[in-house]
């Protein structure tokens, strides 16, 4: 039989292993906007993005996607997705992003199946509030 005090000294340890994890966890919703210094291709004003590192699932306006692979750095949060069905009107394709979490500068790069090109998209992001909107 564990004792009392054996118990509490297994639960700490286990907490202190996962604590890392937790740590690196990120769930954010932010409404990014068009960067000026960037060639302006976009046809839109505000975009809102959702990330969650726990289920690696992102949301790029409506476009909705599972990350292969999402890294949460203490500067930056980087993923690719590779097979993205639909992502084109007549093909899948991949996407990978990078989020400055100082700066708030994130780049996204689609690229098209079978295709050479990519595209590529500047924005400025900051924490998505409701109560900031506009009208």
């Amino acid at each position: 039989m564990i004792s009392f005090s054996n118990k509490i000294i297994s639960y700490l340890l286990l907490f202190l292993l996962c604590a890392p994890n937790l740590a690196q966890t990120v769930e954010l919703k932010l409404v990014c906007v068009s960067r000026a210094d960037k060639p302006k291709s976009q046809d839109f004003n505000d975009l809102i993005i959702s990330l969650s590192s726990n289920s690696n699932k992102i949301e790029i306006g409506s476009l909705k996607f599972e990350a292969d692979e999402m890294m949460v750095t203490d500067s930056n949060i980087k993923w690719f997705a590779s097979n993205i069905e639909n992502l084109y009107s007549d093909s899948s394709g991949h996407a990978s992003g990078i989020l400055g979490r100082f700066s708030g500068n994130l780049a996204l790069k689609f690229k098209k199946m079978e295709s050479d090109n990519d595209n590529q998209i500047w924005l400025n992001c900051s924490q998505l509030k409701m109560k900031d909107r506009k009208f």
